[in-house]
């Protein structure tokens, strides 16, 4: 047997639903400005390694 929700209900999902979307994409957000930092540290962190290989192999 299936019934309709109440508005109230409705509501309440609709609400429940809406507040659960808004905590998810806090902690996306969170954890990609955490990645983000993260991939800049590497890319810097590669572009240094790749400067001192440079200068090894150019003293040869």
């Amino acid at each position: 047997m299936s019934r309709t929700l109440t508005g109230i209900s409705q509501t309440v999902v609709i609400q429940s639903l809406e507040d659960e979307l808004k905590n998810h994409q806090q902690k996306y957000n969170y954890h990609k400005r955490i990645a983000d930092g993260y991939c800049k540290i590497i890319q810097q962190t590669e572009l240094k390694l790749q400067e001192i290989k440079n200068v090894r192999y150019n003293v040869r």
